[in-house]
């Protein structure tokens, strides 16, 4: 009832108003009353606000277990998606290598079939990740994937589901990730359906080798040659290529004339199709040296060369055949690594050997750190000559193969017109023969006679490779092989010769453990190695591998393979292990229509068509060169400014045709492309010149390779790039590699759930 009414009671019921009495009771009641509700609502307050703390808490760890949770799915999505990506890379290398066995290397039922074999692979390999299919006893997928989390103390992979796949993917079903702060307090889940896709593209196994760029690491590419003349220095750092086209070219040094390979941006090598003729001087500061033969010396003048690899530094010479000493005192120091590939025990031109024929001539092998002579010298008579036991040849020492005259009917060599139809005549006695102290060693029909121009030569005919190398070996060691009782005398006529040659040509310190570092480890030959000093001839035996050695002829291969395969692509496949013989590119496969990697690409091995064709549109340059026929020399010239970290550089993008052209005197940076023309450069300049014709570098030019330089260069020069085809397809281009594919594109995520809860289901 309210307050008016009970007065109004009281006042019946006392018959007056008290006064001040009635007062202070009524102010003590409401004293209690707002008391008690002031109490009840600071209650009230202070409950809200301890509810509303615990409820932000609540929320507060709900949310930070939620979000670590979502951070350790990330990380198992991180760590996964790594395997996958490692896996596709490895199917993918593999479909390369499985594409020569589908048939025709270049048909798209070829290249359909290897992305067949890639998705399967793929599939098959990451479905293994994630099963217990060849795994210890205790692994499980729950403990496989939680390994990918950084917090294993309070993360984990609670619960998996089945592990389901179809022909585009593998799922891991209801991935459960926990979050606990600890072992009483919050916690959060996230589940989820991982799935390992194969990606939605297809892969061009069938590459055109006009993709490539790896002429941009070469200073100077010029298909009929590269020559340095006119008795100044120059000298290359970078890439340069000598090609041999119609047998004119390799590369040349004039009499009078230096040139020095130096260290520079890009790496430092001369690959020459042909020879390398030092008439004048070669330093190789750095880098390597491919070519068939080196000739030091001039074959005209009979002069000499000089032919210096620089002491301490890590240089490489890969010589197809020989290094031939022409000119008398020509002079040759060998710097790390000399490699003689050539191993045939029956073709002179592809049997490496070092042949000393120069009178006077010096070779220093003292900073040699590992040698190879695949091969043997031969003496230059008939189809194939005849092939000695000598890795390192001298002239005049041949004279030892030749049957003593001793056990000859005549003299040797003698005239084939002394002895014209007489039937009964027979040049060797062969019964005196069998007395020679090495008889043992003849084949069954123990000489063989070689006719040149109306010259008969009688030489001894050994029974293998190895019989001719140990008959060498016993006349310097003093071996009597059959205990002949000619022995003495045979070997100091054959001695006298050797010694004869050795004076004559060498200037008496030719020495082959030079200063003593080498080891037989370090060296393999085919045949004799000789040591000079003093003009007296000797071999060491311990150096000497005999050709069926697997170590040899795989290092042999190795390095005639990667020759092979760096005259198609300006690319070296393999490289040197340091120590003893690489063989690493043994297994790459240099006919055509093999498939070889670089860069983790594959291309397509097709030896008709030439490095400058693919590297440059001959159609479009020929519709240029007779665009104005009446010109005998045409050119278009644009100038470019590169700026680079090191500063900004004014170059120029040529396109000459027809004739000679001699580049600006302006010119020093840019790319210069040559087509049906020679190219003189005179003046230092830095990028790419390429030309089907030669090139020839005077007046002490230096000549270095930028790839960032010439690439840029071509890029922002549309009237040069349409001659690239690199240039011309990089627009256009839709092939597909794994570079091109992330790890998002391997691994999804699919049926998100958060604090789910479920029973745990064992892996399928």
């Amino acid at each position: 009832m309210s307050i008016f009414w009970l007065r109004k009671f009281r006042k019946k019921r006392g018959g007056r108003n008290t006064g001040k009495g009635d007062n202070r009771g009524s102010s003590m009641v409401a004293a209690l009353v707002a008391v008690a509700f002031v109490a009840i609502l600071a209650s009230v307050v202070m409950t809200s606000t301890i509810t509303n703390y615990k409820l932000k808490t609540m929320n507060y760890k709900s949310k930070k277990t939620f979000y670590s949770a979502e951070s350790a799915l990330e990380e198992i999505h991180a760590g996964l998606s790594s395997e996958c990506y490692d896996k596709l890379e490895a199917e993918y290398l593999k479909a390369i290598t499985r594409l020569s066995a589908f048939g025709t290397a270049d048909s798209t039922e070829a290249n359909d079939e290897a992305n067949e074999e890639l998705r399967r692979g793929y599939l098959d390999a990451v479905r293994l990740l994630v099963t217990d299919i060849g795994k210890p006893m205790d692994w499980t997928l729950e403990g496989y994937l939680t390994d990918f989390l950084t917090d294993k103390t309070n993360a984990s992979v609670v619960s998996v589901g089945l592990v389901t796949s179809d022909v585009t993917s593998v799922t891991i079903n209801d991935l459960v990730v926990q979050f606990k702060e600890s072992e009483t307090d919050y916690f959060s889940t996230v589940a989820v359906d991982l799935v390992m896709e194969f990606p939605n593209v297809k892969f061009d196994f069938i590459n055109d080798r006009n993709t490539l760029k790896t002429y941009l690491d070469y200073c100077l590419i010029g298909m009929k040659g590269i020559e340095a003349g006119n008795n100044s220095t120059s000298s290359i750092a970078g890439g340069a290529f000598a090609g041999n086209f119609g047998g004119m070219g390799g590369l040349t040094v004039n009499s009078g004339s230096r040139l020095d390979f130096v260290e520079g941006l890009c790496s430092t090598v001369l690959v020459s199709e042909g020879d390398i003729n030092v008439k004048g001087t070669v330093n190789v500061n750095d880098g390597k040296i491919w070519g068939v033969n080196i000739n030091v010396g001039d074959r005209i003048t009979s002069k000499g060369g000089v032919l210096n690899f620089a002491e301490g530094s890590d240089t490489y010479a890969y010589i197809q055949d020989d290094l031939n000493f022409i000119g008398s005192g020509s002079s040759v120091s060998l710097g790390s690594n000399f490699y003689g590939f050539g191993y045939s025990d029956n073709t002179k031109g592809n049997s490496s050997a070092i042949v000393i024929n120069g009178e006077k001539s010096s070779l220093d092998i003292s900073h040699l750190n590992r040698m190879l002579l695949g091969g043997r010298a031969y003496i230059n008579v008939g189809a194939d000559g005849y092939m000695t036991g000598d890795s390192i040849g001298l002239k005049g020492s041949q004279e030892i193969y030749l049957v003593p005259t001793a056990y000859m009917n005549c003299s040797n060599p003698y005239a084939v017109s002394d002895h014209a139809g007489d039937s009964s005549f027979t040049p060797v006695d062969l019964t005196a023969l069998e007395d020679f102290f090495a008889y043992s060693l003849l084949a069954s029909t123990p000489y063989e006679v070689v006719e040149v121009n109306g010259t008969a030569y009688v030489y001894l005919n050994f029974k293998n490779a190895a019989a001719q190398i140990q008959y060498v070996n016993a006349i310097i060691n003093g071996n009597n092989i059959d205990g002949s009782d000619n022995f003495d005398t045979d070997v100091t006529i054959l001695r006298r010769i050797l010694n004869r040659s050795a004076s004559k040509f060498t200037d008496g310190n030719l020495e082959f453990w030079g200063n003593g570092s080498l080891s037989s480890s370090n060296v393999l030959s085919s045949g004799s190695l000789y040591q000079v000093v003093d003009n007296s001839i000797g071999v060491n035996t311990s150096v000497v591998s005999g050709i069926g050695n697997d170590t040899f002829l795989q290092a042999c291969l190795d390095k005639s393979k990667r020759y092979s395969l760096l005259k198609l692509y300006l690319h070296d496949i393999g490289s040197e292990s340091g120590t003893g013989f690489s063989t690493d590119s043994f297994a790459a496969g240099t006919a055509n229509g093999d498939v070889v990697i670089i860069d983790d690409m594959p291309y397509i091995v097709n030896h008709s068509v030439s490095i400058y064709e693919y590297v440059v549109d001959t159609e479009l340059l020929e519709e240029f060169r007779l665009s104005v026929e009446e010109e005998t020399i045409k050119y278009l010239r644009e100038d470019y400014t590169y700026a680079s970290p090191g500063g900004a550089y004014s170059t120029v993008a040529v396109v000459a045709a027809g004739g000679a052209y001699e580049i600006p005197d302006d010119a020093f940076y840019g790319v210069i492309l040559g087509y049906d023309c020679d190219i003189t450069v005179d003046h230092d300049f830095e990028g790419l010149i390429i030309t089907n014709g030669k090139i020839n570098i005077t007046n002490g030019a230096k000549i270095r390779a930028n790839h960032d330089l010439s690439d840029n260069v071509i890029e922002n020069n549309p009237v040069l790039a349409q001659y690239f085809k690199a240039y011309q397809n990089s627009a256009n281009s839709n092939q597909v590699d794994p570079s091109d594919i992330t790890k998002e594109d391997l691994l999804g995520i699919n049926n998100w759930r958060k604090n789910y809860v479920s029973e745990e289901t064992p892996i399928e």
